[in-house]
């Protein structure tokens, strides 16, 4: 029993001896402060955490498919579970304020056509609405006709194109439908 007294004992002492270190340890850390090399490995653990944290949300913003630009889309020819390659065109979009009509103009008339002057386009769709068209583009090459034209009759054939950007505030029109432009006159 006495041995096992000075064994407890010893046993003690060791114990307080070690708590006796560790606390002049934490008593050292904190008059002399931590370590460079400590402070240092802390830096390189915030940063790589850092790190991790962005790549995390970087991944978690990949999930979801973004546009460029305001728009419905017209065509998505996709299915759950298909796997999409990086960069790579997904969906295919109508953007709203982007509508332009071309129209054909007789190269008599093309005169009286500006670019940034402005039209009515109306549309079978919308019969009693008209929307505002601005031009945008005015070819510089007529079209429709041979290429050797000889006479007066025969030029008069020729049209020249012309785009005009089509104001769509209301999303009403779509692409591909039919239009008559009658533009404002030139003063």
């Amino acid at each position: 029993m006495a041995q096992a007294q000075a064994v407890s004992a010893e046993h003690a002492v060791t114990v307080a001896k070690s708590e006796s270190s560790a606390a002049a340890a934490a008593q050292k850390m904190s008059e002399r402060g931590f370590r460079a090399e400590d402070i240092t490995a802390a830096r390189a653990d915030l940063e790589r955490a850092d790190g991790e944290l962005k790549q995390a949300e970087a991944r978690y913003l990949e999930r979801e498919v973004r546009s460029p630009a305001n728009a419905v889309v017209e065509v998505l020819d996709l299915r759950p579970g298909d796997l999409i390659p990086a960069n790579s065109p997904v969906a295919k979009l109508l953007e709203a304020d982007q509508l332009y009509v071309i129209v054909y103009v007789p190269q008599d008339q093309i005169g009286k056509v500006r670019i940034g002057g402005s039209a009515d386009v109306k549309v079978d769709a919308f019969p009693k609405e008209s929307f505002r068209g601005v031009v945008e583009q005015i070819r510089q090459q007529a079209e429709f006709l041979p290429r050797n034209v000889q006479t007066k009759e025969e030029r008069e054939h020729q049209v020249v194109g012309v785009k005009l950007r089509v104001e769509n505030p209301d999303n009403k029109l779509r692409a591909g439908i039919n239009a008559d432009v009658r533009f404002h006159e030139v003063n």
